[in-house]
């Protein structure tokens, strides 16, 4: 690319504006396409070419949806529709049943810390007065080993019923 100077002369020199607006004229922006026009002719397309591509295209689809695995997040087998209120509310009634027709406790871990807050106080007063020489922290050691294996834990009850009293021994 030729260099822009000024005056015709082959070193640098300072143009004026109406050199520069000759220069722009005549050469165009740097970098620009202005003046340039392209025409790009679009494929003609046969009827038969159109029904082939079609074909495949519907073909590479069908084989691409094959490989797919179902979405095991969507595949509803237990799902129940309610259209009204009183419907809605006899299955949220047979939710909280289980097959035998007992209730079921869905989050018995919910309750565990009021019941092991209960079971500290009434354990706290019986060590102090049985045992009023152990520290605080003796007796929470003794209260919490105690607390693994008390019925009124709610864990410990439900791996009783189950029979899985494996991690409790």
């Amino acid at each position: 690319m030729e260099q822009l100077t000024g005056n015709g002369v082959g070193t640098p020199q300072r143009m004026t504006r109406k050199e520069i607006a000759d220069n722009l004229k005549k050469h165009g922006h740097v970098g620009s396409t202005a003046g340039v026009t392209i025409n790009i002719a679009p494929k003609k397309v046969n009827n038969k070419q159109t029904t082939d591509n079609s074909l495949t295209q519907s073909y590479e689809e069908e084989l691409w949806m094959k490989d797919i695995p179902p979405n095991l997040n969507r595949i509803n087998d237990d799902v129940t529709h309610a259209r009204g209120v009183d419907e809605a509310i006899n299955l949220l009634k047979q939710v909280n049943y289980d097959q035998k027709g007992n209730s079921v406790d869905r989050n018995p871990e919910k309750r565990q810390r009021a019941s092991y807050n209960a079971y500290v106080e009434r354990e706290m007063e019986r060590l102090q007065t049985k045992q009023p020489t152990l520290s605080y922290s003796q007796k929470q050691q003794i209260i919490s080993k105690s607390w693994q294996r008390a019925p009124e834990n709610p864990v410990y009850r439900k791996c009783v019923e189950r029979g899985d009293l494996e991690k409790f021994l």
